[in-house]
């Protein structure tokens, strides 16, 4: 089965990954998909062949407005290393809100999540960037 979620190599596979695993469908790369050292752009260029697939990741360079496409989603986790165990947290609460609870919903975006900043995202329909409040 492709995965719903694809989990960046440099997160840890048992605090991030198996994690969300345990309610939605998530593969990590270099791991259970493609191979270890995949580079950013060839993480792109898989993404649209899984079909409405959403990246996460810490990798702060994967939030801009051009790597938009309706094909995938890309979430970037505002989170150090060291604190990735939130991002499983931080994950299910986004999929909670309304304009991302979906694939289909989220297809399209590239988000930007902080537990203190709340929400922004570039949009591949209006090309704008949108700012939304939460707390968890």
């Amino acid at each position: 089965m492709s995965p719903q979620i694809v989990v960046d190599e440099h997160l840890n596979y048992w605090k991030v990954t198996r994690v969300i695993a345990r309610w939605i469908t998530a593969k990590q790369i270099g791991y259970e998909l493609g191979h270890k050292s995949l580079t950013d752009e060839n993480i792109r260029t898989i993404l649209p062949q899984l079909k409405r697939r959403t990246l996460v990741t810490i990798d702060d360079h994967f939030y801009k407005r051009e790597y938009c496409d309706k094909q995938y989603c890309l979430i970037y986790f505002d989170v150090p290393l060291i604190k990735q165990d939130e991002i499983p947290d931080l994950f299910r609460g986004l999929i909670r809100l309304s304009e991302f609870k979906t694939s289909k919903n989220r297809m399209g975006k590239v988000i930007r999540v902080s537990r203190s900043g709340g929400i922004y995202f570039f949009d591949s329909r209006t090309g704008s960037e949108k700012h939304l409040s939460w707390t968890l």
